[in-house]
Order: structure tokens, then C-alpha cells, then sequence
């Protein structure tokens, strides 16, 4: 699990969210990256239920492969005002498809977002 929170000035944060709607939008089809000299690939993204409760929100899910071993990711942004909150999680067990970003911390973060 990893959150990351960043505060933004004036309306950067709205137009933040906004191009990461882009990217994503862009890159459905999945996309590769450079990551401290590794090369990752992302394979399709899919949309998910995002949560309620912050001005803009999103949810989705891909699989990330890394020298041959693939992983499934899921991952969680949302924009209260100024801040922009980042949530993602991996499964606990390479066997476990049915995972989440646990809805316990989305809510605390929304709830010290307010």
C-alpha cells in the first residue's frame, strides 16, 4: 500500500486531476516506462468505481510486468480542494485477484482531506 498526498496552488490541482483523466483516457491500451533504468510495461488499464465524497475521483486496475513477473495493481486519486491524494495497493498473495485499495484508508484520507 502506498498514499501519497501533495497540495497544490490555485487551480493546478483541478487541472492535475484533469490530466491524469487524460493519461489515462491515452494509455487504456497499456504502455511501457523507464523506471531508475528498468523497463516496466503496464498492461491495459481498466476503469473502476471510484469513491465518493472529493471533488474528482478515479479508480483502476492494471498489470504491471517487471523482468517477466507481472503483478496487478490497483490504484485510487482523488482532489479535495487543493490536494491531491494517490492510493495504491498490491495483493498481499499473487493468488489473490479479488484485492482493492482497502476502502478503510481511502475513507480516512477523504475523511482528513474535509
Amino acid at each position: 500500500m502506498t498514499v501519497v498526498l501533495a497540495e497544490y496552488q490555485g487551480e493546478r490541482a483541478q487541472r492535475a486531476m484533469d490530466d491524469l483523466s487524460a493519461a489515462v483516457a491515452e494509455c487504456v491500451g497499456g504502455f511501457a516506462v523507464t523506471v531508475d533504468g528498468d523497463q516496466w510495461k503496464v498492461g491495459k488499464v481498466a476503469p473502476e468505481i471510484a469513491p465518493e465524497g472529493a471533488d474528482q475521483a478515479m479508480a483502476l486496475g492494471a498489470v504491471v510486468e517487471r523482468d517477466g513477473t507481472k503483478t496487478p495493481v490497483k490504484v485510487v486519486v482523488f482532489r479535495t480542494g487543493p490536494t491531491v491524494a494517490y492510493l495504491s495497493a498490491v495483493p498481499t498473495d499473487k493468488a489473490d485477484e479479488d484485492f482493492a485499495v482497502p476502502a478503510a484508508v481511502v475513507d480516512a484520507q477523504l475523511a482528513k482531506l474535509h
